[in-house]
């Protein structure tokens, strides 16, 4: 018992040994067959290519190349015949540059069973061995397009011919659009067709018969919105920009669409039909835009000077002449600072009388404060935005309290905004003695008249300071400046309709004038008489007549009331125009 026991545990190992040297001889086995799949010079048997006539599998790179080169004879010679409703047309695979793709395919191929890895590799190898397919794979071929569609358009003109769209012209001078219809047509459906010469280039059949599938495609129609869009052309007048630059008019274009689509509803395939284009002129061109825009009166007022105070005259003449024709398009703000400019000698102003300390002294630009005012006020009748004002510290007279406009470079400035719809114009003068400013713009049908008033409220007398001069003679006295009253006033502006009658009172400001003292300039210098010396006559023994001296009356001399040299202008308080 014993024994058979101990044959029986040998046995059993026996066979555990037979089965690992069975595992080995596998595992030598596989690593044996995926070596020599890998190491294969040759395309492995069982490599197919479905859409191919003839077979490259168990051969070399080289051979396989030539083989495909033979296939790529016969596609050259290869028939086509394509057909549509009844008509066909016959070309060569050579005429369409039917190619197959022969060095990515032999590449592909060679790989199959060398790259997949140690196991899959020896698969691959024992199928080969075996007879057994391995992988399939498909030819890529490639057609001229250009040239294939050129063999499928004279067959579908036989039967009908291609779409085509309706289209339009727009003449050279803009007065007509010519508007042709197409015509539907038929539209070969290329993507099916190169599919199916691809699979009749890998069948065995010398010629290759397909039907060349098609669909009715319709021709599109004019977009007439699309065209109105395109033609129309907005009407603009011409307009000022900031800066008094203009930009020109534009002639207006355009044409009825509902008009025009219905004409075109009822026209036949390829019909024509023409589009009349409607112009529409500008109101306001460049030619007319003064004329039109700048036709009203908006406001005018003048104030007088001196003319014969040629610097103060020039000052004046240079500041009215730097606002004239200034045009301000609306919501523009003029600034008469940044309009003059600096008054220097540099920019053509000269010395004259202006008010510094309570006192009339020379200053540059003096005079320029009344062309502000003057045009203030023109400012205030057309019923213009005042964004920047101040009056005098010094009541100036060639206005009415309240209605003045000081200004000083760097410091004070006089500014409106043109609040209309519509450019205003400034036209301005200081000559002969008159500075006038106008403000032109358009009006409206309603506007009212704008009348302005001043009202004191209080007056305050000026003193008199007398002040010694030394250069004076003693005894002298000389007015050196005449007194003007100060003021506290009101101005406002009243509105009144066609008729006359007051729709409203504005107050615009309420303003304190300073009063403006006399001065009085009292000589101190003595005058000192030289005595002359008595010479005797020499005696002459004549006889002569004695005639008593007439007596000699001196007229005393009286204090001077002129005022020096200037100071009769506008800017002097005691100036009456």
């Amino acid at each position: 018992m014993s024994k058979l026991l101990r044959s029986s545990g040998n046995g059993k190992k026996a066979a555990i040994v037979v089965i690992v040297l069975l595992l080995l001889l596998c595992v030598v086995g596989f690593i044996a067959f995926s070596f020599a799949a890998s190491n294969s010079d040759k395309i492995l048997k069982g490599v197919n290519v479905s859409n191919i006539s003839v077979s490259i599998d168990d051969m070399s790179k080289e051979r396989a190349l030539e083989k495909l080169s033979e296939y790529q004879q016969e596609l050259d010679r290869k028939a086509f015949t394509i057909s549509y409703d009844g008509s066909t047309n016959q070309f060569f695979g050579k005429d369409i540059e039917l190619k197959v793709a022969s060095n990515e395919l032999v590449e592909k191929a060679y790989k199959v069973g060398k790259e997949e890895g140690f196991f899959q590799s020896a698969i691959s190898y024992l199928k080969s061995i075996f007879g057994q397919e391995i992988a399939n794979l498909d030819a890529d071929y490639t057609v001229n397009e250009e040239q294939l569609e050129t063999y499928v358009d004279k067959l579908i003109a036989a039967s009908g011919t291609q779409a085509v769209d309706a289209k339009y012209e727009i003449n050279e001078d803009n007065t007509e659009i010519k508007v042709t219809k197409g015509h539907d047509g038929i539209t070969p459906l290329y993507s099916q067709l190169y599919n199916s010469i691809k699979e009749a280039a890998g069948s065995d059949e010398l010629e290759g018969a397909i039907e060349v599938k098609a669909e009715v495609e319709a021709a599109k129609d004019i977009d007439f919105e699309e065209l109105y869009t395109r033609t129309y052309v907005p009407k603009k007048n011409a307009s000022y920009e900031e800066g008094g630059k203009y930009t020109p008019e534009q002639v207006g274009i355009s044409f009825d669409k509902n008009e025009a689509y219905a004409k075109y509803k009822v026209l036949k395939a390829d019909e024509e039909m023409t589009i009349a284009l409607k112009k529409e002129n500008p109101e306001i061109t460049t030619e007319n835009l003064n004329d039109i825009l700048f036709k009203d009166e908006l406001g005018r007022f003048k104030t007088l000077f001196n003319a014969s105070n040629l610097n103060r005259s020039s000052n004046l003449n240079i500041a009215a002449n730097s606002i004239n024709n200034k045009i301000l398009v609306p919501g523009e703000v003029f600034s008469y600072n940044d309009t003059l400019g600096e008054r220097t000698a540099k920019n053509g102003y000269k010395e004259a009388h202006v008010y510094s300390g309570g006192e009339v002294v020379d200053g540059m630009g003096g005079g320029i404060c009344q062309v502000s005012s003057t045009l203030y006020n023109s400012v205030l009748l057309a019923d213009l935005e005042v964004v920047e004002r101040k009056n005098h510290m010094f009541y100036p007279e060639y206005v009415d309290p309240s209605f003045d406009a000081t200004v000083a470079w760097g410091s004070i400035d006089f500014k409106f905004k043109n609040n209309r719809e519509t450019p205003i114009k400034i036209v301005a003068s200081a000559k002969g003695g008159v500075c006038i400013v106008t403000i032109y713009g358009k009006k409206e049908d309603d506007e009212p008249k704008i009348e302005l008033v001043s009202k004191v409220l209080s007056k305050k007398a000026p003193t008199t300071i007398t002040r010694n001069d030394p250069t004076l003679e003693e005894g002298k006295q000389v007015v050196s400046q005449n007194p003007v009253t100060g003021y506290v006033s009101e101005g406002y502006k009243v509105y009144k309709d066609a008729s006359g009658k007051e729709i409203k009172r504005t107050l615009i400001s309420k303003d304190t004038y300073s009063p403006t003292d006399k001065i009085i300039k009292v000589g101190t210098k003595k005058v000192v008489k030289p005595v002359e010396p008595v010479t005797p006559d020499p005696v002459v023994e004549t006889t002569t007549t004695v005639t008593p001296e007439q007596p000699t009356t001196t007229t005393p001399e009286q204090p001077s009331t002129q005022w020096p040299t200037g100071w009769d202008t506008p800017e002097n308080p005691n100036y009456r125009g």
